[in-house]
């Protein structure tokens, strides 16, 4: 069972069906803000340093999960770390109203990990002041270049 943020749904549902995978699929959020958040979140942050790109992953979201999030990229980004992703669980609806809250910090979509960590993963990215000519990016077919649109189409709306 996955909870899909309204963001995404066409193309979060598209992958899937592509991919033949089996899904309850849910869009519509029970949860309505972060103050029905409790406790402290879980994640861990990992560093590779042969891309100069940081992995937040969230295994629980806590009422501090804004805060966190932001405070990370700042500090990476002081750091000069050139992409940050942030791997989300598609497994908790709170994901669902999170999104927003993550785009609006300058995430935007990056693809879906079936079965990664406990459950799929919705993973986001972040460019720190990176270039990337689209004209460059080499893909292998009709399917990855429609996700490859909408990767870009998302990164000119975020924050």
């Amino acid at each position: 069972e996955v909870f899909i943020p309204e963001t995404y749904k066409e193309m979060i549902t598209s992958i899937y069906t592509d991919l033949g995978l089996s899904r309850k699929l849910n869009y519509f959020n029970t949860y309505k803000n972060i103050s029905e958040l409790s406790g402290v979140t879980i994640s861990e942050t990992a560093f590779k340093p042969d891309l100069n790109s940081a992995i937040i992953s969230i295994e629980k979201y806590g009422e501090d999960i804004v805060p966190l999030v932001q405070n990370s990229v700042k500090e990476l980004c002081m750091k000069k770390v050139d992409t940050i992703y942030l791997e989300l669980p598609l497994s908790d609806p709170n994901t669902m109203f999170l999104v927003p809250k993550f785009r609006e910090t300058g995430f935007f979509f990056g693809g879906v990990i079936p079965e990664f960590r406990n459950g799929d993963i919705l993973k986001l990215q972040y460019l720190n002041n990176i270039y990337i000519d689209p004209e460059k990016i080499c893909v292998a077919s009709d399917n990855g270049r429609k996700i490859l649109s909408f990767i870009l189409a998302d990164r000119e709306k975020t924050g």
